[in-house]
């Protein structure tokens, strides 16, 4: 009898066996003996998103001996979507997001720990508290004619940005079961954690991350399984943020850029998407480089047709520097500009169409979203250091506030 497995790692193998997933963690059994185990008596077809993880995959599975037969074929979804925007765009966007009036989203990670920002007049970026780490002069920071690095410089010295994980113990979190009763009684319908921001911290035992992420330093806990567990535990849709970049990842600027989307993003996302299996993926630092080069297309046709989410994952626009406003699922204008959509000309009018799209009006901590027109219903929210007047839709309107480290407002370590 054949197989069909997915194959995305080498330090922890991920596999679809008749639509049950199978987990090897934490190296109890290595990926190798996985194999052996299950599959060496059996001709097994594998379906792997790249070549590295193919020939990956054939190195182990040869270890079972001149009896086995394998043939590795290209994945043949099922579904009625293909890897076009063309046919990408026409999802429909499901229902439950459309009927989600209040959302919370937080950005949450080793930004927490200096919980730093400048004014937000200052330039461009330096209000962003998760911003810290570019902010302050990444790797070879502190840079002292910054903001952010002078204040590093003043309170932590020469420590490294990467040193302040160990203090990212989030002492308070509780599991995330305060916070979901807390939404929960205060009417919210969808809640959003991130997985991975730009500083590439993983909140999140990501294999693709060793060391740099929640399991392995700071917390020694996985966040986002705790956190995803206690909202559903509450009856709220939950969602995930993930940076399609990293500011300082080698692989990204090393010789052959490449190897980070199919070594680490790519990976990365199926991996999240599998284990957790998230009601909404929302992306963001994709403005380098367009979709063929993040090789989203081909991600979103099997997200689309035959993940275990299909039929209830929400997505959003940021899947390469074209799509803002044209492709993707439900569009997000980030602090009213990006895009001909957001600035309401292109396709403002006619926000009803591509997959049902919407529009968010995103502040760094708080956002708003909805679907259709963001011209009328003026709405003020004046929350840490943000002030400027976001606008709510009038058609399918839905709130969402966005939480994060506050700069000036921040004390809070733990939660």
């Amino acid at each position: 009898k054949s197989v069909s497995a997915f194959v995305h790692t080498s330090t922890d193998a991920i596999f679809q066996v008749s639509s049950k997933k199978l987990f090897a963690k934490n190296n109890q059994v290595s990926p190798g003996a996985l194999l052996l185990k299950i599959f060496c008596v059996k001709s097994i077809t594998m379906t792997v998103p790249n070549l590295h993880v193919a020939v990956l995959g054939l190195l182990v599975v040869l270890r079972c001996g001149t009896s086995m037969s394998i043939s590795l074929a290209e994945s043949s979804s099922k579904g009625p979507y293909n890897d076009t925007w063309a046919s990408l765009d026409t999802r429909v966007t499901p229902a439950w997001f459309m009927n989600a009036k209040f959302m919370v989203s937080l950005h949450w990670g080793v930004y927490s720990v200096p919980a730093f920002s400048a004014p937000a007049d200052s330039n461009s970026g330096q209000h962003f508290a998760e911003w810290y780490w570019n902010n302050m002069g990444g790797p070879d920071g502190p840079d002292t004619s910054k903001a952010a690095g002078a204040f590093h410089k003043r309170v932590y010295g020469d420590t490294t940005y990467e040193d302040l994980a160990q203090n990212f113990r989030a002492e308070l979190y509780n599991n995330a079961e305060d916070w979901a009763q807390l939404f929960n009684e205060s009417g919210v319908q969808m809640a959003i954690l991130t997985s991975k921001h730009h500083d590439g911290f993983e909140l999140w035992p990501s294999n693709h991350s060793w060391n740099w992420n929640a399991l392995d330093v700071g917390p020694k806990a996985d966040l986002v399984g705790a956190f995803l567990m206690a909202m559903r535990k509450q009856g709220l849709h939950a969602g995930l943020y993930h940076s399609v970049f990293e500011w300082f990842n080698p692989l990204l600027y090393g010789p052959n850029p490449s190897d980070y989307v199919t070594q680490k993003l790519i990976p990365d996302l199926y991996d999240i998407v599998n284990i957790y299996e998230p009601d909404m993926l929302l992306m963001d630092g994709e403005w380098n480089h367009p979709s063929d080069f993040w090789q989203t297309r081909p991600f979103l046709q099997w997200l689309y047709n035959d993940s275990p989410v299909k039929d209830k994952v929400v997505t959003d626009d940021r899947w390469g520097n074209e799509c803002r406003g044209k492709h993707g699922g439900v569009f997000i204008c980030e602090n009213g500009g990006f895009s001909a959509f957001c600035s309401g000309s292109g396709a403002a009018g006619t926000a009803t169409m591509l997959g049902g799209g919407g529009c968010q009006r995103f502040c760094p901590s708080h956002v708003s979203w909805g679907k259709s027109l963001w011209s009328a219903l003026p709405m003020q929210l004046l929350c840490g250091y943000c002030s400027w007047p976001c606008r709510v839709c009038r058609e399918q309107e839905t709130l969402a506030i966005m939480g994060g480290p506050t700069g000036r407002h921040r004390r809070s370590r733990g939660a």
